[in-house]
């Protein structure tokens, strides 16, 4: 039974106070998604999308926003304001083989710090669960402390990830975490960081090679 599907919304509080709505992404939402990515500073687009990017081009939002919520799945949050609906906050999955996934997150600088990432990111992994993905795909720098802290206070299980001293950088598995599993908060922790500190990614150099292949 699919519980995370087009008809399922859920409204959630942040740390401040602020009223979020969390659903499935729209066709529809391709404007806001182009506001809310003109809106990132230049360090959270490096950060989320692996460069600078000045502007997401119509190849990569359609291919962003044109997805069948099964194999690519995306969930977004909005806040009201003054101006309708704002999209605060962005997180997905994209199906690489049968049970396994490539995991991203994105939070509008104005909406960090605030919760926004763990509560996407553990609807995320229920949604994944429903459609049998059984574990994200990670790669994260050495340097990364905080994703490398949490791992380790987690257990052996999820610890499946290596360093490549060439590149410094870890990379493996992880595996999708249930809402009853022991240490379910740290091991969602974990997910955030290293979905928001991911290094260049399989999807990311696809989705441009689509970009060039449609301006070609």
């Amino acid at each position: 039974m699919i519980t995370y599907d087009a008809d399922w919304t859920e409204q959630v509080r942040l740390r401040d106070g602020r009223a979020v709505t969390l659903r499935l992404l729209r066709p529809d939402d391709r404007d806001e998604l182009l506001r809310a990515f003109d809106q990132l500073s230049d360090a959270s687009r490096y950060s989320r999308f692996f460069t600078v990017l000045s502007r997401l081009s119509r190849a990569q939002l359609d291919y962003l926003t044109q997805i069948d919520q099964c194999h690519h799945v995306a969930l977004v949050a909005s806040e009201s304001t003054g101006r309708g609906d704002e999209g605060v906050g962005l997180a997905r999955f994209i199906e690489l083989e049968p049970g396994l996934a490539e995991a991203a997150l994105v939070v509008a600088d104005h909406a960090q710090g605030q919760g926004l990432g763990t509560l996407l990111m553990e609807r995320l992994c229920r949604a994944a669960r429903e459609r049998g993905i059984e574990s994200f795909q990670v790669e994260f720098l050495e340097e990364n402390a905080a994703v490398r802290a949490l791992l380790e206070g987690i257990s052996d299980e999820v610890l499946q990830v290596a360093l490549d001293p060439e590149t410094g950088t870890y990379a493996g598995r992880m595996p999708v975490p249930a809402p009853h599993e022991q240490h379910h908060a740290a091991w969602i922790e974990a997910l955030v960081e290293a979905a928001r500190n991911l290094r260049p990614a399989h999807r990311l150099s696809e989705l441009k090679g689509q970009a060039r292949t449609k301006r070609d």
